[in-house]
C-alpha cells in the first residue's frame, strides 16, 4: 500500500507534467533555429566520400593504402609529424555503410546539440572529440592501420547530449526525459558492444570521443536554462577549447612507438605487387620470341642473345627492386617476398646459361639440361605457391 505523503508527492508531480511539458515547448521554440553546423558537416562529410570515391575509392571498401594518401590517421605517421591527419581522418570514410551509418548518427543527434549549445560551440564540441577520439586511436587500431572515420566526433555528440539531457532533467517532461536518457544510452551500449566484438571497428576512437564529448558538454555553457551571462560563457567556451586541446596533445604524445611502419607496409606491398606484374611481362615476351623462333619469325641465336641481354637484366632488375623491400618478420608476406626474390634469381640465372645450336640453327639446347629443367620446375612451383597467397588474401568483392 501507497503512504499517503508518497501518494500525494506522485499526484503533485503528475499534475505538473503539463506545465513542464509547455514550458519545456516554449523553451525549444525558443532555440529552434535551423541547425545549419549539423547539416552542413553531414555535406561535407557526404562531399569528401564522394571525392574518394571518384579518386579510386570501392564503393563499399576503401583500400587503406589509399586512405591513407588522402589523410587517415596511422601511427607511424603522426610519429613523424604529420600531426594534422588526426582532424583529416575525423572526414574519411572507408566505404558507403560506413559514411551513411555516421551520418545518420549525427542527423539524430546533432541538431538537438546544436540548439542546446550553439552552432560555434557545437562546432567545437564536435571537432574536439574528433580529435580526441583519433589521438586514442593512436594507442590500438591505429597502431597497425589506417583509421578513419566520423565515428569519434559523432559519438562525443552522443555524449554531450547525454549530458545536456541528464543535467536538464527539470526542463524535460518526465517521458522524453526517460525515452531521450534510455535510448542515447542503448545506443551507445550497442555501438560499443559490437565495437568490441569486431577487429574492424575503431572502438578507442568512439571512447575517446564520447568521453571528451561529455566532458566538453559539463564544460560549455548552455543555452536550456539561460544563467550564463557573456562573459562566463565566453570563458567557459575557451576553457573547454583548451581542455580539448591538452587532452588530443596529451594523449597522442602518450601512444607508444607505432608496431607497424604502414606507409612502408604499404610501399611494400605495391613494390612486390609491381615487381609480380613485370615479371609476368618479361615471362610473356620470352613465350613469344620462343613461339617466334620455333615458328621460323627469329633466329635461335638472336632469341638466345635477347635472352642474355634483354631479358637478363630486366630478372637483375626485378631482383634488386625486391631486395630493397623490407618486411618485419611476422608480415604474413615475408614468405610470398622470399619466393618472388627467389623466382627472379632462377630466372636470371636462366636467361644467362649458355645454350648450344643445332645444324642450321635450327633448335637450341641448354648448355647444362639437367639444371635448366630443374630450374623451370621451380619456378612453376614458386609461381603456384604466390596464385595461390593472392587467392587467399584477395578482398572480398561487395
Amino acid at each position: 500500500m501507497d503512504h499517503p505523503g508518497n501518494t500525494s508527492t506522485i499526484k503533485q508531480a503528475d499534475a505538473a507534467q503539463p506545465a513542464i511539458a509547455l514550458a519545456f515547448a516554449n523553451r525549444r521554440q525558443a532555440l529552434a533555429r535551423q541547425p545549419w553546423v549539423s547539416y552542413a558537416l553531414v555535406l561535407i562529410n557526404v562531399a569528401v566520400w564522394l571525392l574518394t570515391l571518384v579518386s579510386g575509392a570501392a564503393l563499399m571498401q576503401a583500400p587503406a593504402d589509399k586512405m591513407l594518401v588522402w589523410g587517415g590517421n596511422a601511427a607511424s605517421e603522426v610519429q613523424r609529424g604529420e600531426w594534422w591527419r588526426l582532424l583529416t581522418a575525423v572526414f574519411l570514410h572507408n566505404g558507403l555503410m560506413h559514411v551513411a551509418m555516421n551520418m545518420a548518427a549525427l542527423l539524430c543527434t546533432g541538431p538537438t546539440v546544436e540548439r542546446v549549445y550553439g552552432s560555434r560551440r557545437f562546432i567545437l564540441l564536435y571537432l574536439g572529440a574528433g580529435l580526441a577520439g583519433s589521438a586514442l586511436s593512436l594507442h590500438f587500431s591505429a597502431q597497425h592501420s589506417t583509421a578513419v572515420g566520423a565515428s569519434g566526433a559523432v559519438f562525443g555528440v552522443a555524449g554531450a547530449l547525454l549530458v545536456a539531457a541528464l543535467r536538464h532533467r527539470r526542463f524535460l517532461p518526465t517521458m522524453l526525459s526517460f525515452y531521450t536518457l534510455g535510448g542515447i544510452g542503448l545506443l551507445l551500449l550497442d555501438a560499443m558492444v559490437r565495437g568490441f566484438g569486431s577487429e574492424r571497428v575503431d572502438n578507442a576512437a568512439h571512447v575517446g570521443g564520447l568521453l571528451v564529448g561529455a566532458l566538453l558538454a559539463l564544460i560549455l555553457p548552455e543555452r536550456i536554462s539561460g544563467r550564463h551571462d557573456a562573459r562566463q560563457a565566453r570563458w567557459r567556451t575557451a576553457a573547454a577549447g583548451a581542455a580539448a586541446l591538452a587532452i588530443t596533445a596529451a594523449v597522442a604524445l602518450a601512444a607508444p612507438p607505432a608496431k607497424v611502419d604502414v606507409r612502408s607496409a604499404f610501399e611494400a606491398g605495391a613494390t612486390m605487387e609491381r615487381a609480380l606484374r613485370e615479371f609476368d611481362m618479361v615471362m610473356g615476351r620470352l613465350a613469344l620470341e620462343e613461339k617466334a623462333a620455333n615458328a621460323g619469325r627469329m633466329s635461335q641465336p638472336m632469341r638466345a642473345d635477347r635472352q642474355r641481354q634483354v631479358h637478363g637484366p630486366a630478372f637483375r632488375k626485378i631482383g634488386a627492386d625486391l631486395a630493397a623491400v623490407r618486411l618485419p618478420p611476422a608480415d604474413p608476406r615475408a614468405a610470398v617476398l622470399r619466393d618472388l626474390q627467389r623466382m627472379a634469381a632462377l630466372m636470371e640465372e636462366l636467361a644467362a646459361m649458355p645454350a648450344a645450336f643445332s645444324k642450321g640453327n635450327e633448335r637450341v639446347e641448354p648448355a647444362d639440361p639437367a639444371r635448366h629443367a630443374a630450374i623451370l620446375i621451380e619456378v612453376r612451383q614458386l609461381r603456384m605457391r604466390i596464385l595461390n597467397w593472392q587467392r587467399a588474401h584477395a578482398p572480398a568483392r561487395p
